[in-house]
């Protein structure tokens, strides 16, 4: 049971309760973020926001063929995993050798 205490302000659900996969689904979803400026979300040069995001599905079909065309083999699709980093380019080897060190492949 969530209190008022809870530390859920600026959290938001968008779906389509018959599992109909839509774009306007994320467009509404990306309103939703847009809206949270009430809880400060918004970076100190007042145009971008703080991170919050929105998670979507994972588009499995597209990934699974740029896989393939890269000559890499998935082993099922359920082992996808999909990340987005905004890092400074000197950071870029440690990373790769991070995730490398968990066998992973970039």
């Amino acid at each position: 049971m969530l209190s008022h205490h809870s530390g859920s302000c600026g959290v938001g659900f968008v779906c389509n309760v018959n599992g109909i996969k839509s774009y306007e689904i994320v467009k509404w979803g990306i309103e939703a973020v847009k809206n949270l400026t009430h809880r400060g979300a918004v970076g100190a040069d007042g145009k971008t926001g703080d991170g919050a995001g929105i998670l979507i599905q994972i588009p499995g079909k597209f990934f699974s063929k740029e896989i393939e065309k890269s000559g890499y083999e998935l082993s099922h699709r359920d082992n996808l995993a999909v990340g987005f980093f905004f890092l400074y380019k000197s950071l870029e080897p440690e990373i790769e050798f991070s995730v490398k060190k968990y066998g992973f492949k970039i």
